[in-house]
């Protein structure tokens, strides 16, 4: 298996996860005014920040399963 570069865009969050998210944070801050741009740049981020962990999570445990199919190298065998 070859190591994958993920596809940014294709990982970034979708605009309704982000208007649920941005508007949880509004409401938890109390519903202040004009800091809208605020609360969308924080979910955006939170989102990335989320899907970047699970991509490392799914990383890590290929990485695992690949070094795990590897065989031992034998060495003072017969022949040696």
């Amino acid at each position: 298996m070859k190591n994958r570069i993920p596809d940014t865009d294709h990982h970034e969050p979708k605009r309704e996860d982000i208007a649920a998210l941005a508007y949880k944070i509004w409401e938890k801050q109390g519903h202040p005014d004009g800091l809208a741009v605020k609360h969308w740049n924080l979910a955006t981020n939170q989102l990335r920040a989320k899907r970047l962990a699970e991509l490392n999570r799914v990383a890590r445990t290929e990485n695992k399963i690949r070094n795990s199919n590897r065989l031992p190298v034998m060495r003072g065998t017969i022949g040696d």
